[in-house]
Formats: C-alpha cells, structure tokens, sequence
C-alpha cells in the first residue's frame, strides 16, 4: 500500500517540475531575446543624458523660455548617475538618473525616454527623485545637499515635465 502512495505522489511531482523547467527556459529565452534592444535603448539614452534640452549648456530661460520647460531655472552642471533600461518597464525603453546644479539648488531627476524606435518622434519625460530612490553613485555630500534644496524649495517637484515631445 505505501508503494501505490508513493507512486501517486510521484508522477504529479514530476509534472510539476517540468514545469517549472520549462517556464525557466521560455524566462531565460525572453531576457535574451530584449538583451540586444535593451542595450540599444541603453546607449540612445546615454548619448542624450547631459546634452538633451535644458540640460545643454547655454540653453537657458532667457535664451530658450519658449522652447523648454526650467523648473529649477537654468542648469549649471549635470552629472549621469546612471543609464538602464529594464525588462519589465511598461512603455519605458531606457532611463537616465541625473544630478543637476541648477539656479534653486541639486536636483535628482530620472529622465524617461519612450518609442526611441521611432527615431525624432521619440518622447523624454523628466521627474524629480527622492536621493534614496537614485541607483548607487550619489556621494553622502549630494544626498545631504539634495535633502537641504528640496527642504528649502518646498518639497519634491512631483510632476513631471517634457523634454522631447516627440514631433520629429
């Protein structure tokens, strides 16, 4: 009796198991398959990361207030944090963390960049970060810097606004 129990206990692990088997090579299929759009999605974004919009030096309010958005005014200086793009990111292609010197104080932004495919008609989003949300890079002088200049703008700017609508 205890052998049919066995055996019924069995057959059932072994389909679950295969299972499981198969599903980790269709997840190890999939991750390959994006890695080569991925890493494109990762240097679009990284050729764009200090030079894009009202981040490019001498582009500021008064040269350009009709052309970009300056929510912290002109930009003094941009440093890249980082440059990713994720499997699983909705419509996002690729993200670029950066940390701005702007005329209200440091700044964390992550910049979105959407349908790079699409050549010019690409969209970039931008969105002010909290420092804990900022991949490793930021020194402990930044992220004390950036905690004192949100403090004293009044908090996070939560709204995001648009770099690049995407006309071409």
């Amino acid at each position: 009796m205890e052998q049919t129990t066995a055996k019924r206990f069995v057959r059932p692990l072994l389909v679950v198991l295969g299972a499981v088997v198969v599903l980790a090579i269709v997840g190890v299929v999939v991750i390959l398959a994006t890695a080569g759009s991925r890493r494109e999605a990762v240097a679009f974004a990284a050729e764009r990361a200090c030079v894009h919009g009202p981040f490019m030096p001498g582009v500021t309010p008064e040269s350009h207030g009709g052309s970009f958005k300056f929510p912290y005014g002109a930009v003094r200086s941009c440093r890249v944090i980082a440059t990713e793009s994720r499997l699983f990111n909705g419509d996002v292609d690729a993200s670029n963390y950066l940390f701005l010197d702007t005329e209200q104080g440091a700044v964390l932004v992550r910049v979105d960049f959407r349908n790079i495919k699409a050549g010019r008609q690409y969209t970039a989003t931008a969105v002010e970060l909290q420092p804990e949300a900022a991949p490793p890079g930021l020194t402990t002088d930044d992220v004390t810097r950036l905690r004192a200049d949100i403090a004293k703008r009044g908090g996070l700017r939560t709204e995001s606004w648009t770099l690049h609508y995407g006309d071409g």
